[in-house]
């Protein structure tokens, strides 16, 4: 291990020699909100909480497409532990095209939207095919000896940037990608499992984001906050570098609205000195997740 004094010298060459201009992680083009918030996705851990069918998928969907489309070499791995594959490759499909997650899975009535999904299918395709794209869930039978197996299987090891994100849907299950299921009576998060992920980040310096599903409404009753977060993920968010709340702006009418808007909020940010809550609307009908002006 280097000495701190060597471990101060090099961090300021580093840093004395970054262009002002240039991002501190990888570009964000659909969210340039969080992008400025955070000068890029930097290598940590990223936890997205909310309630249940608040549309924590359908973010998750939209962050991962921004981050592979927005850097031509970087590589992704998304995890689904609760749902299908198509379940995500649908979203996919939905956020590229506009068509409707409905629609888009059968024959299309126009040329246009048949020529807009065939050529959305093709890229996707196309990423897939040179290991850019890496899609996994629970049924299928390949399945996934370790997560850190899994993830050294798309890392260049030769390279010192891994040029990979990994993204786990359904904390819960994570016992799937070999890890072993500690979960008391209570249903309460493993620590181990948490410093395990932790380790992962730090080992391979890549951003890894996990999902977890809890109660939309805080101790008091009132909206979420990070201690709620904590109580229910333990050391997820004690670990986590950054823990984004996600919920309605308008709760009382969301079920009901085709178009809501969705409040994210910084609970958690170790990146940066940001703690506001940044308003997207969410098009339920194709996945969509859209800056309130665009």
């Amino acid at each position: 291990m280097k000495s701190l004094a060597d471990h101060l010298r090099e961090k300021f060459q580093v840093e004395s020699n970054r262009d002002s201009e240039n991002p501190l992680g990888y570009p964000l083009t659909r969210f340039q909100s969080i992008y400025n918030d955070l000068r890029g996705i930097q290598p940590g851990f990223y936890l997205v909480a909310g309630g249940w069918n608040y549309g924590k998928t359908a973010f998750l969907v939209n962050l991962f497409l921004d981050l592979l489309t927005s850097s031509p070499d970087l590589k992704g791995l998304f995890l689904s532990l609760d749902d299908k594959r198509n379940y995500i490759i649908n979203r996919l499909l939905g956020i590229m095209t506009g068509i409707s997650l409905n629609k888009l899975k059968r024959k299309q009535n126009s040329p246009h939207e048949t020529e807009k999904l065939k050529i959305a299918y093709d890229r996707l395709i196309h990423w897939a095919e040179e290991g850019k794209l890496s899609i996994k869930d629970i049924q299928q039978e390949t399945g996934i000896i370790t997560l850190e197996e899994e993830i050294e299987s798309h890392i260049d090891t030769n390279s010192s940037d891994p040029n990979l994100v990994v993204f786990i849907d359904g904390w819960k299950n994570l016992e799937l990608l070999g890890f072993e299921e500690h979960y008391n009576q209570l249903d309460e998060p493993c620590d181990e499992q948490a410093n395990r992920l932790k380790n992962i980040v730090s080992e391979y310096k890549i951003p890894l984001f996990l999902t977890s599903g809890i109660h939309p409404h805080g101790i008091d009753g009132k909206s979420l906050r990070l201690e709620d977060v904590i109580r229910v993920t333990g050391r997820f968010g004690n670990n986590a570098d950054l823990v984004w709340i996600i919920s309605p702006k308008d709760d009382e009418s969301y079920d009901y609205d085709s178009l809501p808007i969705m409040e994210v909020k910084f609970a958690k940010n170790r990146f940066s000195h940001v703690r506001e809550i940044r308003n997207f609307r969410f098009n339920r009908s194709t996945s969509e997740w859209l800056e309130p002006d665009r």
